[in-house]
């Protein structure tokens, strides 16, 4: 039929040039990578930023010394919470952690700060 075009299925992923080669994998896996470390890291840090020992005034955090740490590893006792066995943070040094986890501080070899759940 004139003016009548026949309608065949063509699929997205052949219209787009992919790169089939290893080094076309390769920038594909880094750009990958590299998103998630521009990303990720920034969000985890940004609410220790600026935050310092309240008995000490010592800053808490120098871009990678806070982290996240399982309740496991922490044991309370009357006046200190024990990390590992072996990081000691005074209770009065202690602050409230903002995303209900507990939170070490450690830079240089030395524990700087110590955030807490606030249910604890």
């Amino acid at each position: 039929m004139p003016g009548h075009m026949s309608s065949v299925p063509v699929l997205a992923s052949k219209l787009v040039a992919r790169p089939r080669t290893r080094s076309g994998k390769i920038l594909r896996l880094m750009f990958a990578v590299s998103s998630l470390l521009l990303f990720s890291p920034a969000e985890a840090h940004d609410w220790y930023s600026g935050i310092r020992n309240p008995q000490t005034g010592v800053g808490c955090c120098g871009g990678h010394d806070c982290t996240p740490i399982d309740v496991s590893r922490v044991i309370e006792t009357r006046d200190e919470f024990i990390v590992d066995g072996k990081w000691r943070f005074n209770k009065d040094e202690a602050m409230p952690a903002q995303d209900g986890q507990f939170h070490a501080c450690i830079w240089g070899g030395k524990p700087r700060c110590f955030f807490y759940p606030m249910n604890v």
